[in-house]
């Protein structure tokens, strides 16, 4: 019985050590041919795609918008540029046919790109531009824009189907 116990750890250690020892070969294949493809789809340092490379900034102004918001206000919008200091503050000017412009913001704004007009003039020929404020000094105009939408209260109406419907 005791001989018997003895064969058979025999058996099983040996099945180990075949078993460990096929391993290895399947083990040294699969490293080998991971090397192989590994190189086959390493991307290089120096090689880059047609999307890589160096990025195209574009030539953008601060893109001005006015627009009336309601029948006694006008929307003024722009945009904040990416070398724009974290200092900035901008003044907000409109300009009536006469041509003389008239700052309408009391105190710099530095908190958003925007404002509002509460008081325009509605006449046909205003225009709005701004001018950013940099370390206290006013810098260069931005370009004049005129309302986007002219009419005060513009509002189309459109059908586009009618729909009926049907209640059980």
């Amino acid at each position: 019985m005791i001989l018997l116990k003895v064969k058979r750890r025999e058996k099983l250690r040996k099945r180990r050590i075949l078993g460990s020892t096929a391993i290895i070969p399947v083990l040294v294949l699969f490293l080998i041919f991971f090397q192989q493809y590994a190189n086959i789809y390493r991307i290089k340092e120096n090689t880059k795609t047609p999307y890589e490379g160096e990025r195209i900034k574009e030539n953008l102004d601060r893109g001005i918008i006015a627009m009336y918001n309601d029948s006694n206000s006008v929307y003024i919008g722009w945009r904040l540029l990416e070398d724009d200091p974290e200092n900035i503050t901008f003044n907000v000017y409109r300009v009536n046919s006469s041509g003389t412009p008239k700052k309408l913001n009391t105190i710099p704004i530095n908190s958003t790109t925007d404002f509002m007009d509460t008081n325009p003039d509605l006449e046909a020929n205003v225009s709005y531009y701004i001018r950013p404020i940099i370390n206290g000094t006013e810098k260069g105009y931005s370009k004049n824009t005129t309302i986007l939408n002219n009419v005060a209260n513009t509002m189309f109406q459109l059908r586009l189907m009618e729909i009926t419907l049907f209640i059980m």
